[in-house]
């Protein structure tokens, strides 16, 4: 009779052990992957995502070009707008190598769509500006490029945004499985203190 309580006493605390280690496992494996993609995707993300954010669409240099008199001045600061977007692209090259969801990769492309768009009127314009097209090229800042330049600035928001969202959403399922885990095994531990503790009184 004895042998047999035993054997019962062993194989729930063997099932109670192997739960608690399957929950441990489990937990932890969920709270490596997430805090994996936030450290490889969501940081990484903001940061490039920023970092374009900052660079996207730069009207104020396309406007001293257009109204500048002296044009080694235009040449400099058309130097600098190329600099610029070079560096920006960099930057969006970078962040298409980060990205793992098909919402990611849609904005990704729609602000690529956009920049594309907001890179070629602005090079028109800059053309008519250093050609000393001045009215010309005010008139279609006005018209063509500070819509696109909107445009391309909401894109970039929405990416910027959506990684955001991504790291917000990433850090409270981390927050959720650590409490889940601390509940889980301080209910495991009373359970087994407890069967340890009637063990010990009916023995």
């Amino acid at each position: 009779m004895k042998l047999r309580i035993w054997i019962r006493i062993f194989c729930t605390s063997a099932v109670v052990l192997t739960i608690a280690g399957l929950l441990g496992y489990i937990s932890v494996s969920k709270l490596k992957r997430n805090a994996q993609l936030i450290v490889e995707d969501t940081l990484p993300g903001l940061s490039m995502a920023g970092e374009a954010n900052a660079y996207l669409a730069d009207a104020t240099r396309t406007l001293l070009v257009i109204v500048t008199e002296d044009p080694a001045q235009r040449l400099k600061l058309r130097g600098e707008i190329t600099g610029l977007s070079q560096r920006t692209t960099g930057f969006l090259e970078r962040y298409g190598g980060s990205i793992y969801s098909e919402d990611d990769r849609t904005n990704y492309e729609a602000l690529l769509k956009e920049r594309q768009d907001y890179i070629q009127i602005r090079d028109q314009i800059l053309d008519l500006a250093i050609a000393g097209k001045k009215a010309e090229a005010m008139a279609a800042y006005e018209t063509s490029m500070m819509p696109a330049h909107k445009r391309v600035k909401t894109a970039g928001d929405k990416l910027f945004e959506y990684n955001m969202r991504q790291g917000e959403a990433r850090g409270q399922n981390i927050l959720g499985l650590c409490t889940l885990t601390q509940i889980t095994v301080a209910a495991l531990s009373v359970t087994v203190f407890l069967a340890g503790f009637f063990i010990g009184l009916f023995k």
